[in-house]
């Protein structure tokens, strides 16, 4: 009996040890900074939404408590993407409290500031972000502060 308690042991101790490896065998989750500061990954924030599908799993995108104008981001994910404003710079590993970064569409094409796809599985939080001034398309179907379609 005890030799048949050790192998259900074993057994157990081993399923278990696969399920760890596997569950964190397969997150490589990453994180960019986006600012004009020194020391950030990415200066405008569709380079680092570009750069987050290169890897499998949450991305987290930290971007300063700057204003960036013309902006016209597009996100088309099956992934969870975390976009959180109002950092000091980008050695900041936290928010700052109160503060934001501002994505304006001032000055750009007449688009949304941000285009959101979503496709089945994925995820986008947009946190501590002021979005404005998003410009209206001449057909009229797109345009203001966010264009989102999908799963959410």
């Amino acid at each position: 009996m005890s030799t048949r308690r050790s192998s259900c042991r074993t057994l157990f101790l081993r399923v278990a040890l696969a399920l760890m490896a596997l569950a964190t065998g397969s997150v490589h989750a990453a994180t960019y900074t986006v600012g004009t500061t020194g020391g950030c990954s990415h200066v405008n924030l569709q380079t680092a939404v570009n750069t987050a599908p290169a890897t499998p799993g949450p991305h987290t995108i930290r971007v300063n408590s700057e204003t960036f104008t013309a902006q016209e981001v597009s996100i088309t994910t099956s992934q969870e993407l975390n976009i959180i404003g109002g950092h000091a710079d980008c050695s900041a590993g936290q928010p700052m409290p109160n503060s934001r970064a501002t994505l304006d569409g001032i000055g750009g094409n007449p688009r949304s500031v941000m285009r959101i796809f979503v496709i089945t599985g994925g995820l986008v939080r947009l946190i501590n972000l002021n979005i404005r001034r998003g410009d209206l398309t001449a057909s009229g179907t797109e345009g203001g502060g966010i264009y989102f379609e999908g799963n959410g």
